[in-house]
């Protein structure tokens, strides 16, 4: 299975996660987490207010893992990014 991990982090008070196909915006807020199939459901955030916004998508094919016979990893956490800036 492929899948998307978007964490959104910043100091953004409001932003809307658009997935048109399912016909849903969902509230999208510093520290959210959403993982969805990103070849099957497009999205996006159009416009936010409230501060700067930052999200960061991480995603790897399963047969990459299993190819480098690695492990797949743990769900990113808000402080694992945060950590990699000096938060």
């Amino acid at each position: 299975m492929h899948y998307d991990l978007l964490v959104s982090a910043g100091t953004h008070t409001q932003a809307k996660l658009g997935v048109p196909e399912l016909g849903v915006h969902l509230s999208y807020r510093p520290g959210d987490v959403v993982a969805l199939c990103g070849k099957v459901f497009l999205h996006e955030v159009e416009d936010w207010s409230g501060g700067e916004r930052v999200c960061v998508s991480h995603y790897m094919k399963d047969n990459v893992h299993e190819r480098l016979e690695v492990h797949h990893p743990n769900w990113p956490r808000e402080e694992d990014y945060l950590s990699l800036v000096g938060k």
